[in-house]
């Protein structure tokens, strides 16, 4: 199985966080920071929520763990 933007499908189980990036920071809110719905490549909990994502799935489609 090859998933192209696997780790962008995880939901997260926590709040997290994140910066404006340089080059899109809001002159109007310089100082805000984004809460994340999803997974973000780069985001340490991402290879976990897409794990879970993707069991979850195989064990509703009929496999066991």
């Amino acid at each position: 199985m090859d998933v192209k933007t696997s780790f962008l499908n995880g939901i997260l189980k926590e709040e997290v966080y994140v910066g404006q990036p340089p080059g899109f920071v809001s002159k109007k809110y310089p100082d805000h920071v984004y809460a994340l719905d999803k997974a973000l490549y780069g985001l340490k909990q991402a290879s976990r929520a897409w794990y879970d994502v993707l069991s979850q799935f195989l064990i509703d489609s009929g496999f066991q763990k």
